[in-house]
Formats: structure tokens, C-alpha cells, sequence
């Protein structure tokens, strides 16, 4: 039975937890596939830049031999020095600071995608009513979402960082002449070296055979032009980098936007926040959740309606050709009439409350577009009093409200369209 007011359609509780949840995990859903995609590329960086570290490491381990066998470790020292000069010039970050970004960050992503592979068992408690009536439970799930929450506000930090990836890489090649200049003007050959410089021979040449003092020059050229050519391979798959970071970062923010609006929804539930606080909610979630998920079902009632009908006429003619048996026909034919049933009692009941969107619907949303259009002059209201000083604060509530503006506008004209 569908509800006669939108003010009972609106009001936080379970259901509109749940419609809340379907959207976090579909929208989690396709930051995971596309935040996956760019580390793929972060983490092939990630490992070539781990190897001239750890060879430039490897000093510590050969205090106890002849200076001369320090070259390898020098070598790699050099790389990271020359690289660290033009990186920090260009992108304010060292050779170190990009690595241990890259490493941070592959470890986080492992732990982000864990988080959300939890909400859909928190969206699977909900339906009409509380879990278990258990106001516990709900204060629980409300500090996991926050925490969901503040790591993607996080990931759109982290997103900003890996966007300059294709400048990082771009940086480093233009290190490469001065490397050279410095390698040829600093190398040494050196005498017998440890396990761990024949492994980096053999990781680099794959041959396993001994490392000679005649063969120094030759690896420290192997060294630079192995780095250099492995960058200049991983360059090329960056060329989308700044496509796909922009893409990305109004998807988290919309993932950000749901989170809170589940977060301020528990928090109803759980009486711990005011009436009013609680209408302009309603109005925010209609615009964000309710009212899209609306039109998409009504539309995909239709379409399910459409091919069901198309089919049953399509299995008539078959019938009718001889071409499938009685006892076939009855049983597709039951099968789509059962399915046609589903879907016209689901398209009733959605029409019915797309009517009262159509009633009280836009009004409210109006009123909700009025509110926030009054809070973005009251923020610039401040701004000019000289009440709020920080420019970042201003744009970052500005931005807010304008999305908001955006979503409910967007919202009433979907109504016009149920």
C-alpha cells in the first residue's frame, strides 16, 4: 500500500535506509572497478621505483667491503638524487615522498575495498523496520558508514596525488640526460660484490653468470637504462591518467554525498537530530535517492512489460507454426504472464506514488531549493562581514550548497517525468 503524503514517504526509516544503501553499494561498486583500474598502472610504477631504492639501500649491507663495490648502490643513489631534484622542483614531492605514496596507497585501496565489501550485509538488515527494533545496531552501523566516509573523503585526496602521475613520470625523463652525464663522469669499475649486486646482474641481464670488475661500466649502464626504459614504457599507459581522475572525482563525491545521507538518516532513527533537521533531510534524500530510484523502476516496469508482451506474441506465432510443443508453450506462457503480472502490480504501485510526488513533490522540493539558495547567501553573507576569513572554507560550503541546488533541481524535473 503506497502511502497518500510525501512528508510519510520521506521520514527516515528503514526503507529509505535501505534505498539509501542499494545506492552507496552501486556506487561503490564503480569506484572500486575504476580506482582498480589506475592502480594497476601505480603498481608497475611502484615496483620499479622499489628497485633503484632498495639498490640504492644496499649501501648499509656493504659497509664491510671495498669502497670500489659500492657502484651499484652509488648508482642507484645518483638515479634517486637527480630525479628527486627535478621531481620536487615540478611536483613538490621526492623520489621517496612517490614511492612511499605509491606503496601507501596500494595497501590502502586493499583495505578501502574491504570496508565496502561490507555494505551490502549492513543494507541487507534493513527493510521497513529497524534491525531487530535494536537501536544499538543502528548506532553501529552509523560508525562504520562514518568511517567509510572519511576514507573516501580521503581517496579524493589520494586521487588528486595520483592525477600528477603523468607529470611524475614526464619529470623523470627529462632526468635522464643529466644522469647519464653525472654516471659517466662518476663511475668506477669495482672488484668482487655481493650475493644481492649478482642477483640485481642476473634480475637485469637474466643471466646468472659471475659479475666481473670489467663488467662494472657495463651494469651501471644497464642500471640507468633499464630504469629509464621501464619508465618510458609505464609512460604510456598514463596517457588517460587525467581522463580518468577527472571522471573519478565527482563519483567519489557522490559517494561522499550518499554516506552522509545515510549517516544524518541513522542519526534520525536515532532521535539525534531535530525535527527540522529531519524535513530538510527528507528533502535531500528525496532529491538524491527516492525520487531517481522512482523513475527507474517505473521505466523499467514498462520495459519488462513491453518484452514480456513481445514474447508471449512471439511464442503465440511459434504455437501457431507447430513449431513448439503445447506442453512448452504452457509452460513459457505461465512463466511470462507471471512476469507480466509482477511487473504491471509493481508499475500500479509506483504510479500511484509518482502521483503524489507530482502533488506534494514539487513543492517541497521547492521550498528545499529556496532553503538552500538562502543558506549559499548567507555564506557569502559572512564571507563579507568577515565573519568566515578562509576562502577554502567559503568555496567548500559554496561547492556543497551548489550541488544540492543541483540534485533537487534535477530531482523536480524528474517528477515532470514520472
Amino acid at each position: 500500500m503506497v502511502s497518500n503524503s510525501v512528508n510519510l514517504l520521506i521520514t527516515p526509516s528503514g526503507k529509505t535506509i535501505k534505498a539509501t544503501f542499494t545506492e552507496i553499494v552501486v556506487s561503490s561498486e564503480i569506484i572500486k572497478k575504476d580506482i582498480g583500474s589506475l592502480l594497476v598502472t601505480l603498481k608497475d610504477v611502484n615496483e620499479i621505483f622499489e628497485v633503484v631504492t632498495n639498490s640504492s639501500n644496499l649501501n648499509l649491507q656493504l659497509r664491510s667491503l671495498n669502497p670500489i663495490s659500492w657502484s651499484i648502490p652509488a648508482t642507484a643513489k645518483l638515479v634517486i638524487d637527480v630525479a628527486t631534484k627535478y621531481l620536487t622542483q615540478r611536483t613538490g614531492f621526492s623520489f621517496t615522498d612517490w614511492t612511499n605514496f605509491f606503496s601507501s596507497v596500494l595497501m590502502k585501496f586493499s583495505n578501502y575495498v574491504d570496508g565496502l565489501d561490507k555494505l551490502p550485509e549492513i543494507l541487507n538488515k534493513y527493510d521497513d523496520s529497524i534491525p531487530d527494533g535494536d537501536i544499538t545496531e543502528v548506532k553501529k552501523d552509523e560508525a562504520y558508514v562514518l568511517q567509510i566516509k572519511s576514507e573516501t573523503q580521503a581517496w579524493r585526496s589520494y586521487i588528486e596525488q595520483i592525477a600528477k602521475l603523468s607529470l611524475a613520470l614526464d619529470t623523470i625523463m627529462d632526468a635522464q640526460q643529466e644522469t647519464e652525464i653525472q654516471i659517466s663522469q662518476n663511475s668506477k669499475p669495482f672488484g668482487n660484490v655481493t650475493d644481492d649486486i649478482q642477483k640485481m646482474w642476473g634480475a637485469l641481464t637474466d643471466k646468472s653468470d659471475k659479475i666481473t670488475s670489467d663488467k662494472a661500466s657495463e651494469i651501471q649502464k644497464r642500471l640507468i637504462k633499464w630504469f629509464f626504459s621501464s619508465i618510458s614504457g609505464v609512460k604510456g599507459k598514463t596517457k588517460e591518467f587525467t581522463k580518468q581522475t577527472k571522471e573519478l572525482s565527482p563519483k567519489l563525491s557522490e559517494l561522499e554525498n550518499l554516506l552522509e545521507l545515510e549517516i544524518a538518516q541513522l542519526q534520525a532513527y536515532a532521535s539525534k537530530i531535530k525535527k527540522e533537521e529531519a524535513a530538510i533531510l527528507g528533502a535531500r534524500v528525496s532529491a538524491t535517492v527516492i525520487i531517481p530510484q522512482l523513475k527507474n523502476r517505473i521505466d523499467k516496469c514498462k520495459k519488462e512489460i513491453l518484452d514480456y508482451n513481445n514474447y508471449l506474441e512471439k511464442l503465440n506465432l511459434e504455437l501457431e507454426k507447430q513449431s513448439i510443443s503445447e506442453q512448452v508453450y504452457e509452460i513459457l506462457a505461465n512463466e511470462y504472464k507471471e512476469a507480466l503480472e509482477t511487473a504491471g502490480n509493481l508499475l500500479s504501485k509506483s504510479l500511484a506514488e509518482a502521483e503524489i510526488w507530482k502533488g506534494e513533490g514539487v513543492v517541497l522540493l521547492e521550498n528545499a531549493i529556496r532553503s538552500a539558495n538562502k543558506e549559499l547567501e548567507i555564506v557569502r553573507a559572512r564571507k563579507l562581514s568577515g565573519q568566515i576569513m578562509d576562502m577554502d572554507e567559503v568555496k567548500k560550503k559554496s561547492k556543497s550548497l551548489n550541488n544540492e541546488i543541483r540534485r533537487l533541481e534535477k530531482a523536480r524535473e524528474l517528477i515532470g517525468l514520472l
